[in-house]
């Protein structure tokens, strides 16, 4: 089995399409996507649309909870933040914020006798809020990958990506690839033919008509959301 994994796209609808075409020429058995397809970039509800389609599991991400559940579930929130999340309710259809309603925070297979598990972030009590991003750079961090019921793990929500083994478990952050600041994204592709290997896939996408995009829109936060999650000056 060749399983494609990939996270927070982040209305970035170029990367998206850019890797959902590489990953149907690369003999891929199934797509799970580890939630955060909306906010920051220009385009979520074409993300939602072409995500709810294309993969086989979609996973919540605390910004699909922001637009389910509303801002107010997160008491870190700052006034611009909520005001983004209000403006990005207004672009999202209704009857796919149901279909994303019935959607799961985690899920989980044993292949060969190894149990995987997918979710976007730790979570405190098994539901949102998540583990401050504090944890990294505390023991915490490996008390909560001690206590996880699985042998390989992946998340997203840490943007830049990170891998830890921790005892005989294996920890992937995938990271954003909607969020990158030059013209490559990139997927994870879990090879469990025998062993089970996991290997980074790079890609072009056309940074030129994403820039193009996001430079001819206007929403809450835009310039601060350019320079910062884009590299756009």
């Amino acid at each position: 089995m060749r399983i494609a994994v990939f996270s927070d796209i982040h209305g970035n609808y170029q990367a998206l399409c850019a890797i959902l075409n590489h990953i149907k020429k690369n003999n891929i058995d199934k797509i799970i996507y580890l939630g955060d397809a909306v906010s920051i970039g220009p385009d979520s509800s074409l993300c939602v649309k072409k995500l709810i389609s294309d993969a086989d599991i979609f996973i919540l991400g605390n910004h699909e909870h922001y637009i389910i559940e509303g801002s107010q579930i997160d008491p870190d929130m700052s006034d611009e933040e909520i005001k983004h999340n209000n403006w990005l309710l207004k672009t999202i259809d209704k009857q796919d914020i149901n279909i994303l309603s019935g959607y799961k925070n985690s899920y989980e297979f044993i292949i060969n006798n190894k149990k995987m598990l997918f979710l976007h972030f730790f979570l405190s009590d098994g539901i949102y809020p998540y583990e401050h991003l504090k944890i990294y750079k505390t023991d915490k961090y490996n008390e909560i990958i001690n206590n996880i019921d699985a042998d390989y793990i992946f998340y997203g929500h840490f943007h830049p990506g990170r891998y830890d083994e921790v005892g005989h478990k294996k920890s992937y952050c995938i990271g954003s690839s909607g969020c990158v600041h030059n013209d490559t994204t990139y997927y994870y592709v879990i090879d469990a033919a025998k062993e089970i290997n996991v290997k980074k896939i790079e890609l072009k996408y056309n940074r030129k008509k994403f820039e193009n995009r996001i430079n001819n829109i206007n929403y809450p936060e835009i310039e601060i959301i350019k320079k910062s999650f884009f590299g756009i000056k």
